[in-house]
């Protein structure tokens, strides 16, 4: 199971758009998909048109297994499940901070996922907290919409510091260009730069889109009522490049990996 958690540490930038398209394109393309939905705002939910049942909460996610399973629903477009946010995760922190192990404890919950899907997702939270390094620790992406802007890309170099401080070494952090008006120059320039001289940049480049804004209004994911749209386009582009390196191995050669390459086994 490949795990990606779409993040940035500011809301407003295309975050949840993102996962939610990124994950519906995996299911299309046959894989078994989940949607963890992490943060308590719940838009990637409202999008999929789903809601948490009675008795959902943060024992729920934590303690994994069943008691996480029984509370994933299925939704409208086949190989896409969803497990729907909660507003019981604003304390989850606090749940978090009690436990044995509080920086590897989502990774541990969400172990008991590994042999019934392909690809989760997870819709993470705005915010640089706890909760932000368990996703961290439980990815084996990280991928942050930056804003071709000053305060955006500043933000994604924060984001590196911090992986480098906390040695965050066991996952791979990619970023990509979102919400792009290219009739700004500021954002032309940007984006050329970033293409250029940081690998980590994906090649796509996700625009501000009205047919984006849509979603909320639509309840589905973008292709399924604008494919053939500029932003549609982008996102599959995103998705391509984002599958085919999901395969590569953790190593230097790898740009999106973050940190020392792995050691290779000795051949008996």
């Amino acid at each position: 199971m490949h795990t990606i958690a779409i993040y940035n540490i500011k809301g407003g930038v295309g975050k949840t758009a993102t996962v939610v398209n990124l994950a519906y394109l995996a299911a299309l393309s046959g894989k078994r998909t989940l949607l963890c939905d992490l943060d308590p705002q719940g838009s990637a939910s409202f999008y999929l048109d789903a809601s948490e049942k009675k008795g959902q909460g943060n024992k729920n996610l934590l303690n994994g297994g069943k008691s996480l399973q029984k509370h994933i629903q299925q939704t409208s477009y086949a190989h896409l499940d969803i497990f729907p946010a909660s507003l019981a995760y604003r304390t989850l922190e606090l749940d978090l901070a009690g436990k044995k192990r509080p920086k590897k404890q989502l990774k541990q919950s969400l172990k008991s996922l590994e042999d019934r899907y392909d690809y989760l997702f997870i819709d993470a939270p705005p915010s640089l907290t706890l909760l932000a390094e368990n996703i961290f620790r439980a990815a084996d992406y990280v991928l942050s919409p930056v804003i071709p802007s000053p305060l955006s890309v500043h933000s994604f170099q924060q984001l590196k510091a911090y992986f480098q401080t906390k040695q965050i070494r066991s996952c791979r952090l990619a970023a990509f260009i979102s919400m792009a008006e290219r009739r700004k120059r500021l954002h032309r320039e940007t984006i050329e730069h970033l293409l250029l001289s940081d690998a980590k940049f994906a090649p796509a480049v996700i625009p501000a889109s009205a047919s984006v804004e849509r979603m909320g209004e639509a309840l589905a994911p973008l292709h399924t009522y604008d494919r053939n749209s500029v932003a549609a386009k982008a996102y599959r582009q995103l998705w391509e490049y984002l599958s085919t390196n999901l395969n590569m191995e953790a190593t230097s050669e790898n740009p999106w990996f973050f940190g020392k390459p792995k050691k290779l086994k000795k051949q008996k």
